[in-house]
């Protein structure tokens, strides 16, 4: 699985969230797959795009030098984004069954200074919260920071507030290395830098009314085999 947005839009309901997407029928030299949608139509006023591959969706975030979240292909909201930020964290984990909630959060900063397109910054003190968080159901989790970007045309373009715990048995090793593991030199790397810290944030949520399609990613490499299948015939 693989999560391409899960931007909060605030305002009214009139925004639709992050919605409708159009996946293109044609996948790039390198396997890109190319997803565009809205984001709040009628207050941010943005059409973004996703750019990832299978290897993508099955690393579970973005690894390949291919992968682009939420590039914004138009923005008519006047909105700044919040694009990095001054601390370094991990946005990912991956925990074994048990592990406590305390001791993910202790790996994560009470405070989080964001970064601003020209370079301003925003210093936010607060505590990182799972409320559906369970340490002996494995799957993935969202951790969220307490402090949000309310105020303003300003907006946490990539889901910097967010980290992202798995919650998995160690993998067998005699079985083939995980996508995303470092160690394997074989397999792709995790970007660095390119699009901040939003990099990480291999979210999203897509539908009309801001309604959720978990797979999208999954989703868009079925109906591109289900075409190219279909041509051959």
């Amino acid at each position: 699985m693989l999560m391409l947005d899960d931007t909060e839009i605030r305002y009214s309901w009139q925004n639709y969230g992050v919605s409708y997407p159009e996946v293109s029928a044609q996948q790039g030299e390198h396997g890109e797959i190319y997803i565009a949608y809205d984001a709040g139509r009628y207050e941010l006023k943005e059409i973004r795009m996703c750019v990832i591959t299978e290897e993508d969706i099955k690393a579970g975030r973005p690894v390949t030098e291919y992968c682009r979240m939420r590039e914004q292909i138009s923005r008519l909201g006047g909105y700044m984004n919040y694009v990095d930020t001054k601390e370094d964290y991990e946005r990912y984990f991956t925990v074994e069954p048990g592990t406590e909630k305390s001791a993910i959060v202790e790996q994560l900063p009470t405070t989080v200074t964001l970064i601003g397109e020209g370079g301003s910054e925003l210093e936010l003190t607060g505590e990182w919260e799972c409320l559906d968080y369970s340490k002996n159901v494995e799957g993935r989790y969202t951790f969220s920071f307490s402090k949000q970007v309310t105020s303003g045309k300003v907006q946490d373009l990539h889901s910097m507030l967010k980290a992202y715990v798995t919650v998995a048995e160690p993998s067998d090793p005699e079985q083939p290395s995980d996508p995303s593991d470092p160690e394997d030199p074989e397999q792709p790397q995790p970007i660095e830098g390119g699009c901040g810290g939003g990099c990480g944030a291999t979210v999203a949520g897509f539908g009309a009314g801001g309604a959720a399609v978990v797979l999208a990613g999954t989703a868009a490499v079925l109906l591109l085999r289900k075409k190219n299948s279909a041509k051959r015939k």
